[in-house]
């Protein structure tokens, strides 16, 4: 099933791709932009199993990937957590706005990408794979 997912959203973004203005005003002819994408979604497999391969420790790809599935599930049983983590700061204020760590703001450009990849989650089965 996964395979098959993978197959129909890589063809769906492609034929979403072709209805843009901005991809069939760009240039580009249909056969090079959908190489371009196929080389696209081929660079998003090989890092993900590359990653996994050589870093099982774990990459920031899956470190990404593992908490999507947390918030997924979040979502899923406590859809009001959910939201509501993204208007409150586990660190207790929202100050440090420059600070490298422990701050709200330096943390919520990754919380944000999280919880789209959450979201994601609900139509690709939570595959790392599909969502690349």
């Amino acid at each position: 099933m996964t395979y098959v997912l993978f197959i129909l959203y890589a063809l769906a973004g492609w034929w979403l791709l072709s209805k843009c203005r901005w991809v069939t005003q760009s240039g580009l002819n249909r056969k090079e932009w959908s190489i371009l994408y196929l080389l696209k979604i081929s660079a998003g497999v090989a890092i993900g199993w590359l990653s996994a391969y050589y870093y099982p420790q774990g990459s920031d790809y899956w470190m990404i990937h593992r908490e999507s599935l947390i918030n997924y599930e979040m979502l899923r049983n406590e859809p009001g957590t959910f939201f509501k983590e993204l208007f409150t700061s586990p660190y207790g204020h929202f100050g440090g706005y420059f600070d490298s760590v422990g701050s709200y703001w330096t943390d919520l450009k990754n919380n944000l990408v999280i919880k789209t990849e959450a979201i994601i989650n609900m139509f690709s089965g939570g595959n790392y794979y599909v969502n690349s």
